[in-house]
C-alpha cells in the first residue's frame, strides 16, 4: 500500500524503467534519491487526479445533460493522459455508470480511458464502435482507446445505443450489498483487528459493508486542503452519536430526516495511537428495514461454528461418524483429513468447512 502506488505513479507520469534499478539497488544513496523522486511524482499524481476530477465535476455542473447518457463521456484538451483512468474510476463510483475520459489536445488524436460497472462489458461496447476508432483495447471493466476528434459524436451515439440495448436485455440494478446490520457503537479495535486479517481488500475481496438504521444528521463539516471531504456526525434513535468521514462528499446532497446508512470501518493510527475510522458510503430514507442479502443457496441452512475450540480434529471425527459430511479442505490437510478441494465437490446435505474458501463465489 505504500510502495505500489508510488511505483504506479512513475509509470503514469514518467519512464518506469529506472524502477528496476531502484528495486535491485543496494546503494543507500541511489535508493534515497529515487525515493525522493517517487514522492514527488506521487504528489504530482494526486494533484493531477484531483484537478481532473474537479474539472469533470465542473463540466457536469455546467451541463447536467451530460448525465442523460448511459456512459459519461468527458473531454478536455489539457487533462494528463496518465491519470484519466484513475479519475474515471472515481466518477464511476460517484455516478454509478461507465465513464470515459479523453484528453484532446487541439489538432491531435484524442486518447483516454474507460471504466465500467458490473454488468456492462465496456470493451465489448467499444469494440462495436471500431469503425470510429484509431485503436482500442482492454477488458470488460476497463479499456483504453484513441480516436479522431471528428469521430467523437458518432462514437458517442453508437456507444449510447449499444449500452442502452445491453441494459434493456440485462438491466443493471444499483444495489449496495450489506454484509451485516451493525450499530457503529458495536465496532471496536478488537473487531477491526479480526476483520483486517482478511485484508488486503479490493477487487475480488471487497471490504465489509455495514448498515445502521434510523439515524439523523447532526452536523456536516468540510475538511481537507481543498475542502473536498466531510466530517459527518449522526445520532441514532437512542441519542448515541457517531462520526464518519465522507470522502469526496463535499457538494453531494445531504440526507434529510431519518435515514439508513451504509458504511465501512477500519483502524487507523493518529499520533501513534490506534483509533477507529468509520467511512460513509451511501444513505437512503428509512422507509423500510435494511435487507441483508446473502449469496448462499436458498433454503434452510443450519450453521454450527466450531472455530476456536481446543481439539478441532476430535470434533471433526465425531461429525464424520455421525453425519458423513463433505469436508472442504485444500493442500496437505485435504489428504490427512480425507477432505476434498473445490474442484472435487460432490452433493451432500452436510458440509464441513475446514479451510476458509477464497471468495464468496467459491463458497456458493
Amino acid at each position: 500500500f505504500s510502495v505500489a502506488p508510488r511505483l504506479n505513479a512513475v509509470g503514469r507520469l514518467s519512464d518506469a524503467n529506472p524502477m528496476v534499478e531502484f528495486l535491485l539497488s543496494e546503494d543507500p544513496a541511489t535508493i534515497a534519491v529515487t525515493i525522493n523522486q517517487l514522492e514527488g511524482l506521487n504528489a504530482r499524481r494526486k494533484f493531477l487526479c484531483d484537478q481532473v476530477f474537479e474539472g469533470a465535476l465542473a463540466q457536469i455542473e455546467r451541463d447536467p445533460r451530460l448525465l442523460d447518457h448511459p456512459v459519461l463521456l468527458l473531454t478536455h484538451p489539457e487533462w494528463h493522459a496518465g491519470v484519466v483512468g484513475i479519475t474515471a474510476s472515481r466518477l464511476v463510483e460517484f455516478f454509478n455508470r461507465p465513464a470515459i475520459l479523453l484528453t484532446a489536445p487541439p489538432g491531435e488524436t484524442m486518447r483516454g480511458s474507460a471504466r465500467s460497472i458490473e454488468g456492462i462489458d465496456i470493451i465489448s461496447a467499444i469494440r462495436q464502435q471500431a469503425s470510429t476508432l484509431v485503436a482500442y483495447g482492454g477488458h470488460p471493466m476497463a479499456a483504453g482507446l484513441s480516436l479522431s476528434p471528428e469521430n467523437l459524436p458518432a462514437f458517442q451515439r453508437g456507444l449510447d445505443q449499444t449500452v442502452l440495448a445491453a441494459l434493456e436485455k440485462n438491466p443493471v440494478e444499483n444495489i449496495l450489498k450489506i454484509d451485516a446490520n451493525l450499530s457503529p457503537h458495536h465496532i471496536d479495535l478488537e473487531l477491526l483487528s479480526a476483520i483486517e486479517k482478511m485484508a488486503p481488500f479490493g477487487a475480488g475481496n471487497p471490504a465489509l459493508t455495514f448498515a445502521a438504521a434510523n439515524l439523523h444528521l447532526v452536523e456536516a463539516k468540510p475538511f481537507g486542503k481543498t475542502r473536498d471531504h466531510l466530517h459527518m456526525e449522526v445520532e441514532d434513535d437512542k441519542g448515541q452519536t457517531a462520526r464518519f468521514i465522507w470522502w469526496q462528499g463535499a457538494g453531494m446532497p445531504l440526507p434529510d430526516g431519518v435515514f439508513d446508512l451504509a458504511y465501512t470501518a477500519r483502524s487507523s493510527t493518529y499520533r501513534g495511537e490506534a483509533q477507529i475510522q468509520l467511512e460513509w458510503m451511501d444513505s437512503r430514507p428509512s422507509n423500510s428495514a435494511i435487507h441483508v442479502e446473502t449469496r448462499l443457496p436458498k433454503g434452510v441452512l443450519n450453521w454450527v461454528d466450531h472455530r476456536g475450540i481446543d481439539k478441532p480434529t476430535t470434533v471433526l471425527s465425531d461429525l464424520v461418524r455421525e453425519l458423513a459430511p463433505f469436508i472442504f479442505a485444500e493442500g496437505e490437510s485435504a489428504r490427512l483429513l480425507n477432505g476434498n478441494s473445490r474442484i472435487e465437490c460432490t452433493p451432500n446435505p452436510n458440509l464441513v468447512i475446514w479451510h476458509l474458501p477464497p471468495s464468496p463465489d467459491v463458497l456458493e
